[in-house]
Order: structure tokens, then sequence, then C-alpha cells
């Protein structure tokens, strides 16, 4: 019988396998047998937008990247998740999905825009750098107890760089925790990110620290399926943003 006509019969529908089976990511964040995946070859880290980044920041974004019920689930994860005391937000902007009772500070916000993070009420210092140009951070060793990065990693040309910074940068024990989502802007995120599969971005994620030195404890939390909350501007969606997060911790001094 073909295909068709089980459609017209039936009502018909469309079942994909293989995207089943891989829907819930088995194996996809972990190295295959303890070796490291090859994620850093050929154009990786080519843009479709190759013109300058100050050119593409300039002018401020205060918009979510997340809707309603994700960002309150970054929240909380946050909220569980991050010591207190002094933090980093890496690639920041006018939001840092602190909640209000979090003991986080005094809390630095590195962005591209000032006019973002001046809106950021979070925060107590604020610098303006562009990571793609200057990957290396302004910061002393071991001066943060967290550092953070939301939804804003698959723009970095030099991820590896940046981690070995943020590896630098933590206190021993010290957590850097990734955050993103399904969504991002397509011209300057690096060609590999819509390459992989959502999970195998968890992977790379995982890969990048990995490859940073210095650091143990790597985890990574996927959430998903959450209903989309009434009245987001993409309500078309039944499903709530997914929200990946990857972590790690700084190893003590050896």
């Amino acid at each position: 019988v073909a295909l068709h006509d089980v459609a017209d019969e039936r009502g018909g529908r469309c079942v994909d396998w293989l995207e089943l089976l891989a829907a819930d990511g088995p194996g996809m964040q972990a190295r295959y047998r303890g070796e490291a995946t090859d994620f850093f070859a050929g154009n990786w880290n080519r843009r479709l937008d190759e013109t300058d980044d100050g050119l593409f920041y300039a002018a401020p974004r205060l918009v979510q990247h997340f809707d309603a019920t994700t960002l309150g689930l970054l929240g909380s994860a946050y909220g569980d998740l991050l010591p207190p005391g002094p933090a980093l937000d890496l690639m920041a902007g006018w939001d840092s999905h602190l909640e209000q009772a979090s003991a986080v500070a005094p809390l630095t916000v590195l962005g591209m825009n000032g006019a973002e993070l001046d809106q950021n009420g979070r925060a107590e210092d604020r610098l303006v750098q562009d990571l793609n140009r200057i990957p290396r951070l302004p910061f002393a060793d071991g001066a943060f107890n967290s550092v953070i990065c939301t939804a804003a990693i698959e723009y970095l040309i030099d991820p590896l760089t940046v981690c070995q910074e943020i590896s630098r940068v933590l206190r021993p024990g010290g957590l850097v925790a990734i955050a993103f989502t399904n969504r991002w802007f397509p011209p300057k995120a690096i060609a590999l990110w819509g390459q992989l599969h959502e999970f195998e971005r968890v992977g790379l994620v995982l890969e990048m620290l990995w490859a940073a030195g210095g650091l143990e404890a790597f985890s990574a939390l996927s959430v998903r399926g959450y209903p989309r909350p009434a009245g987001d501007r993409f309500d078309q969606l039944t499903e709530a943003d997914p929200l990946y997060l990857v972590t790690a911790r700084k190893a003590p001094p050896r």
C-alpha cells in the first residue's frame, strides 16, 4: 500500500523513527568510549555574517531569549547551583537571570553593549568587551566563585581560549554554568552549532570545558516538555523552550 493511500484513509502522519530514537539524546552528550569528540575540525567556527560584531550588537536588544516558563526554570537552577560570593556573567546583557534572593554578589557583567549592561540591575561592575576580538579576561586568577554564560556560547569563535580563561578566573571549587536553548541569532552563531542535534550541542559545550583544563565534576541538565506559557509571543508552539545547562567545578591545586 502506498504511503499516500494510508494518509488518505487514516488522516496520515509521517513518523521519523530516527528522530524518535534520538530525541532524548541517548549518549549524544558523552564522549564515545572515553575519547574526545573531534568537534573542532574544518570550518566549524565560520559564521554567515563575518562583519564586525560591534556593528551587529551596536543597538541594545532588551529582549529575553527564553519564554517565561524557562526563565523561571533557569533562575531556579542558578539559585540552586551558584555559590554565594563574587560572580562573573560573560557575554551578558540587561538580565543575568538571577533570583532576587540570590546571594551571588558582587556581580560583574561583561558584554558587547554598554546600554544593555547599564540596565542590568544586579550588576555592580560593568565591562564592555568583545570576546571574539579579545578572548582573554582582565581579571585575576581565582577572582570569582562562579562564572555564568547564558544563551551566548554559540557566538564565540574561539570558545576554547575563553573556557581556559573561565577556568583561570575561578577559585578552587568554583562553578561555571553555561545555559542555552534551541533559539539563537543564525548570522552570528558558529557554523557547527546549527549542524548539531540539540543534545550534541550539550556534548560540544562539555568538550569545550574538558579542553580548558583545571575543571572537574562535569554535569549536564536538560529540561524539556513544559507547556508553553499562556500569552507567549510564540504561542503557536505547544512546548516551552528547552533548557540545557552544562556545569563544571574548578579543581583544587594538585
